[in-house]
């Protein structure tokens, strides 16, 4: 949930960086993607050189069979719309009347910045989720690609779902059931294939909501108070 958080944040950081200097390319965004990752590989080998090599927690999966086959249709949900996202261009009306046109004509302009447009949705709503998807429009080289950012969006909130439960006490099975349910949502199997944005704004909140509650007592009374 972290790396995503961090990964969206760089993504839209880096987006409105190079839209200063018209500078959204695909070498640009290859470029900013390979130093991110030239950067973790260097965490990682100081992480094993200073540890003698990279401890990771252990899988833990539920113990009843009821719990696993839930968590398996978990995956299975995702899984096929991860196979819809691939094949299914953006088709919903949001998608085609602005989330994807502002995309294209940030594209067009090299930068984040309004254009001309009798409708001014496309200039006006908050520009975050389509900046992710401007990158993966880009670097893909048309909207192949465009789709998965809802999806992981998707899978993020299904994860911070499971992982507030957690926090909040509930057993295993508990957890499994707040997967379960944040995977079902019938909006959120329709828009995690396609550039729809309440996906992407939900896993921020979600992620939000976690950290919040990871924070001890007394810093979160700094943020409002916690009703459990």
């Amino acid at each position: 949930m972290r790396a995503a958080v961090l990964a969206g944040a760089y993504g839209i950081l880096t987006a409105e960086v190079l839209s200063l200097a018209g500078a959204i390319t695909r070498g640009a965004l290859a470029a900013v993607w390979i130093l991110l990752l030239a950067a973790e590989i260097g965490w990682l080998a100081s992480r094993i050189r200073r540890d003698g090599g990279l401890r990771t927690p252990p899988l833990r999966l539920p113990a009843g069979t009821s719990e696993r086959l839930l968590l398996l249709a978990v995956v299975c949900i995702v899984v096929t719309l991860a196979v819809i996202a691939w094949f299914a261009p953006p088709n919903t009306w949001d998608s085609l009347n602005y989330h994807m046109a502002r995309v294209a004509h940030w594209t067009q302009l090299r930068g984040v910045r309004h254009f001309a447009t009798g409708i001014e949705h496309q200039n006006a709503i908050a520009p975050g989720a389509e900046m992710l998807v401007l990158h993966s429009y880009v670097l893909g080289g048309g909207d192949r690609w465009v789709n998965f950012v809802s999806w992981l969006a998707l899978v993020v909130s299904i994860a911070a779902a499971s992982q507030i439960a957690s926090q909040l006490g509930v057993n295993p099975k508990g957890q499994v059931l707040a997967a379960v349910l944040a995977a079902t949502l019938p909006v959120g199997i329709a828009e995690a294939s396609s550039t729809m944005t309440d996906l992407v704004l939900g896993a921020w909140m979600l992620c939000a909501a976690a950290e919040t509650l990871a924070l001890p007592a007394d810093a979160r009374s700094g943020v409002g108070e916690v009703v459990l």
